[in-house]
């Protein structure tokens, strides 16, 4: 059974598995909200040859989080700005996790 049937929306969240081996055609739809009815550009996640993306079906009301991932990340290399901006989010996520 496809994700699809598994749990039916309009929409989906394409993922990848954010390593390597992912193509880079892929990794340009990582986290793009698209159609089932319109596919992106070869198809949709999972349906290309090897592909190992996913569909993470995309509900509007509960999957509006942001997803930030940082790795190596120092204050020195992006600046103040930057890094107040990435602790407002941050707190601002722990903000919206608590009023759920």
């Amino acid at each position: 059974m496809s994700i699809k049937q598994a749990r039916p929306t309009t929409h989906y969240i394409s993922r990848t598995r954010n390593d390597v081996k992912v193509r880079s055609s892929h990794a340009d739809q990582e986290g793009r909200v698209f159609s089932w009815d319109d596919p992106p550009v070869g198809a949709h996640p999972g349906e290309d040859y090897n592909c190992r993306c996913t569909a993470e079906p995309y509900y509007p009301e509960t999957s509006e989080f942001l997803r930030i991932s940082i790795d190596g990340l120092d204050t020195k290399s992006v600046g103040p700005a930057l890094t107040s901006l990435i602790t407002t989010l941050m707190e601002a996520g722990a903000a919206l996790r608590l009023l759920k």
